[in-house]
């Protein structure tokens, strides 16, 4: 373990109460060989709001947030098609403590920053863990002059970033080095940005942003979805920039799908209050459970929604609303990096409505699908053979 990471376990450990007197006095030792990291780690212990919020964080009950989880899924009113239900969720895991670490090395490198941590409810919390555990958190980080590295946790990323942020100080640039994180077809991954700003991107999707905020606001440039907990700044609005217009937020929690289909991008508001703004800079002011598809032609088209078929990816979850088998393994194909062969064309026809964690190995979802559906599904050789029991 490095320097780094040691001073990071060691703090996380200070503030929850659990360490030992012999880890108090070595980083009590780590921190006189870094005045300037002492500084900040003093700062940050002396900030009782953050002390408060990380104990909360740890602390997090999982038996609540499995009961919170369920009461949500068990009380969605059956669609109207043909009705397969296939929920497939399994146990919340407990938030570890090396996601809990990271929070303290984010606010060791941003402990400058003025604005509001945002606050992140307890499913997407442990999403975040199980994302992390089942190795599908990674994406390739790409900055200017530096080579690409793949990061499989915002640690690392921040890590990264902060490196080049010093050698781009050293050799006195007066431009603000940007990033852009590259997601795949099989991978997700969870940042935090400079402000504090929490964003979950998506598979095939890419973020671009500034190392450091620096200006009026704080913009980023999206391709592909994602979902944005907003750091709170009255005085530097959060602005998203697509191919089609900006949204720009007011201290929020939403979702971004530039890809929904062909020729434009969509927003879904699911607390506070964004605004899209389009090219002709005009603004459309969006509430809570509205969503705005809007494209290059200045055309902002706003509904009403059920906002959890848009954001149950968020935490982990395939959300399926009346959709085919064929649709519903289309999904599974790009997701699992797998072929699909259907031997017979009507059961492509087969309508579901559910969530099937998506996490999971793709074992237990071929069974339960099985078991509801009567159809013969066998994987093998990454191709899965769908065809109507004799």
């Amino acid at each position: 373990m490095n320097d780094k990471s040691n001073i990071n376990e060691l703090v996380a450990r200070h503030i929850l109460g659990v360490s030992t007197p012999e880890e108090d006095r070595l980083l009590e030792s780590l921190l006189d060989e870094d005045p300037e990291l002492k500084s900040k780690v003093e700062g940050m212990l002396d900030n009782k709001a953050f002390v408060m919020r990380y104990r909360q964080f740890a602390s997090i009950d999982k038996r609540k947030a499995k009961k919170r989880f369920y009461d949500k899924h068990e009380s969605r009113p059956a669609s109207a098609v043909t009705h397969a239900a296939i929920v497939w969720l399994k146990r919340i895991a407990s938030v570890a403590a090396v996601a809990v670490v990271g929070i303290v090395l984010w606010h060791l490198a941003m402990a400058d920053r003025k604005t509001a941590t945002p606050q992140i409810d307890e499913e997407a919390i442990v999403a975040m863990e199980k994302l992390e555990k089942s190795g599908i958190n990674e994406a390739t980080l790409l900055i200017k002059g530096a080579k690409a590295s793949n990061v499989s946790s915002a640690t690392a990323a921040a890590e990264i970033m902060q490196n080049n942020r010093d050698a781009a100080e050293e050799v006195q640039e007066t431009d603000t080095p940007e990033a852009t994180l590259v997601t795949h077809h099989d991978k997700e991954f969870w940042m935090v940005l400079d402000d504090g700003t929490h964003v979950h991107l998506n598979y095939n999707s890419s973020l671009t942003y500034p190392m450091h905020f620096n200006g009026k606001e704080r913009r980023v440039f999206l391709e592909g979805e994602a979902y944005f907990f907003v750091a709170k700044d009255n005085s530097h609005p959060f602005v998203v920039s697509t191919p089609y217009g900006d949204i720009r937020d007011y201290g929020t929690e939403f979702c971004v799908n530039t890809k929904p289909r062909q020729g434009c991008a969509s927003v879904v508001l699911v607390k506070g209050k964004v605004g899209v703004v389009t090219s002709n800079g005009r603004e459309t002011i969006l509430r809570p459970g509205e969503k705005a598809e809007f494209t290059g032609n200045h055309r902002v088209t706003v509904s009403k929604v059920d906002v959890e078929p848009y954001v149950a990816w968020n935490t982990g979850q395939f959300f399926f609303d009346g959709c085919s088998l064929e649709e519903l393994t289309d999904v599974f194909s790009r997701w699992y990096n797998i072929g699909v062969v259907f031997e017979s064309d009507d059961i492509k026809t087969m309508r579901f409505t559910g969530d099937i964690n998506k996490y999971d190995d793709i074992l237990p979802t071929i069974h339960a699908i099985k078991e509801v559906t009567g159809v013969d599904i066998t994987l093998r050789d990454g191709v899965m053979t769908i065809k109507g029991k004799e």
